[in-house]
């Protein structure tokens, strides 16, 4: 091998190494970690699959959200012209932010403004990008998708308990009368005595 070729050689192998230092420094930079999220709660009707607040319950190694955090709310496998919701900054929604057990870092827990009706067919993803939160540290977190059935949100909803039981329909009559005060402090010792027969 000549001298000139491994002059040559070495420039190239010396500019190699110099341009992928900055791609290892943006690599490290740009690390990210995991976040999880489930369905909290459902806030609606039940008799009209109408949910008036979805809970979404997010967990991971963060403490904040990023000022840019936004959440896409969607039907079907991706994002399109069909979106039902775009809510930025995330921040501007209900949230509780508490920490969680050891091994998932923070928790929140954010009440999403729906408004529209369910359809049991459907799935719906609630979709927040890539470094909506953000650790102590500095990293962001990965892209997260939260798929839920429309069955499942339906099912999250509270159903209006009907009485059946003569006993029940007693209780709910005596709360008909409006008692205030001392009255309302009897019925409601009357109606624990009450419940404790329907358990007997």
């Amino acid at each position: 091998m000549t001298k000139a070729l491994s002059k040559v050689l070495a420039i190239i192998l010396s500019l190699s190494v110099l341009l992928a230092m900055p791609v290892m420094a943006n690599a490290e930079e740009t690390a990210t970690f995991a976040v999880t999220g489930s369905l909290y709660s459902v806030e609606g009707d039940w008799d009209d699959d109408y949910a008036e607040t979805i809970a979404i319950e997010v967990k991971g190694d963060f403490s904040a959200f990023a000022d840019d955090a936004s959440v896409w709310v969607f039907t079907g496998e991706e994002m399109n012209a069909s979106d039902l919701c775009f809510f930025a900054p995330v921040e501007s929604l209900e949230y509780l932010l508490a920490p969680g057990s050891s091994a998932d870092g923070w928790v929140v827990t954010l009440y999403i403004p729906f408004k529209n009706y369910i359809n049991h067919a459907e799935t719906y993803t609630f979709f927040f990008e890539e470094g909506a939160f953000v650790a102590e540290d500095g990293t962001v977190s990965e892209e997260l998708a939260v798929s839920v059935t429309g069955n499942e949100i339906v099912e999250a909803l509270e159903v209006e308990h009907v009485s059946t039981k003569p006993i029940e329909k007693l209780i709910d009559w005596m709360y008909t009368w409006g008692a205030e005060g001392f009255w309302l402090d009897v019925i409601n010792f009357i109606v624990s005595i009450l419940e404790w027969f329907l358990y007997i």
